[in-house]
């Protein structure tokens, strides 16, 4: 990757976090966006019907909600990461998953997905689990190991410097 496109990618992300998540007194919460991918936040995507009844959202409801086509929900709905999403298409599709990453409880239910193994059960109810959830879920069982992987190595290097 060239100086030029790592610039590009920095300032990308740096825009996506000042229109996404914009700015608090406490300093920019695009943290929140940029350590929870795409594929979270759909797998995020829900309804509560009423009281404890929660149905998971179809990519073309997500694409109703959003003004996004049906193929692009379903396009980001399968990265790991928000580098390749414009800003504008980044602040639909979270809308039209109905998640705001400025709302304590939202940042929450996601922190709290991220943290475990997340099994998704209402996901098992939707009568999109197999044609859609399965994957999806794959997807995020691959990024928690590249995750894993990298706060690895992240550690080693630390200790190579506190050891030298």
């Amino acid at each position: 990757m060239t100086k030029i496109e790592l610039h590009a990618r920095l300032l990308l992300n740096f825009f996506l976090a000042y229109v996404v998540c914009g700015f608090s007194k406490r300093g920019v919460k695009w943290k929140y966006l940029s350590g929870l991918p795409p594929v979270m936040v759909r797998c995020l995507a829900r309804e509560i019907v009423s009281g404890s009844i929660i149905r998971a959202l179809s990519d073309e409801e997500i694409a109703l909600r959003s003004g996004l086509a049906v193929s692009q929900v379903k396009q980001i709905s399968r990265l790991k990461s928000w580098d390749t999403v414009t800003i504008g298409d980044a602040q639909r599709f979270c809308k039209g998953c109905d998640f705001d990453p400025m709302k304590t409880a939202h940042r929450n239910r996601a922190a709290s997905y991220k943290r475990k193994n997340p099994k998704f059960t209402y996901l098992h109810k939707s009568p999109h689990y197999k044609s859609t959830f399965v994957e999806l879920i794959k997807i995020i069982a691959e990024w928690r190991k590249e995750m894993k992987v990298e706060r690895s190595k992240t550690d080693d290097i630390r200790d190579q410097r506190i050891a030298s």
